[in-house]
């Protein structure tokens, strides 16, 4: 039932500062050497948060088998990440549905190496606040979504955009959120 996601994203993780984080977190764990977070017009209700990476990305599979799946048994199996060997982050896989505690729709943009060799790119939309609705089964709602082959040249990654910000952002909020990120930072090289 889609209202499940309403309690993974909006009651459990209270506040958006955590929630900004959870996203931070799974860049840490694609192996994201850099994160880049946008917040604009965050300072009232319906602002836009951008968070982008420069991660190993996710192919079109592993959006649909694993990001957008509770509870998989991926981060049991593997343990660590696919190019640093950083210890990773939650097994839970309720961070990605923290994007619906900060606001009513996400688009994910991943840029992803193939097996074969080429480079996809993966556009989809989650409309949270429109087909997400209680008593919605889940695997009946249907997610929008194009995939194409990319030039070489562009780099791995994830780009979210999270529009109509549930919060207001004050700058207590923004204080809150460095703190929970400096969390994340590792003391170690």
């Amino acid at each position: 039932d889609s209202s499940l996601l309403f309690q993974l994203g909006e009651q459990l993780v209270a506040k958006p500062s955590i929630a900004l984080a959870e996203l931070v977190k799974n860049s840490y764990d694609a192996d994201a050497t850099n994160v880049t977070v946008i917040m604009l017009k965050v300072d009232k209700v319906g602002g836009t948060l951008i968070i982008e990476d420069n991660g190993h990305g996710m192919t079109f599979n592993e959006i649909k088998n694993l990001w957008m799946r509770i509870a998989t048994t991926e981060k049991r199996k593997n343990l660590v990440s696919r190019i640093y060997c950083r210890s990773l982050t939650g097994a839970k896989g309720i961070g990605r549905f923290a994007s619906r505690r900060l606001g009513n729709k996400l688009i994910i943009e991943s840029i992803a190496n193939l097996p074969n060799g080429t480079k996809e790119k993966v556009t989809s939309e989650f409309d949270w606040g429109k087909k997400f609705l209680p008593g919605e089964d889940l695997v009946n709602i249907p997610i929008s979504f194009t995939r194409e082959v990319v030039p070489d040249k562009d780099q791995p990654g994830v780009r979210l955009t999270i529009s109509n910000a549930r919060d207001a952002w004050s700058p207590e909020d923004i204080v809150n959120l460095k703190r929970d990120l400096l969390s994340l930072q590792s003391p170690f090289p």
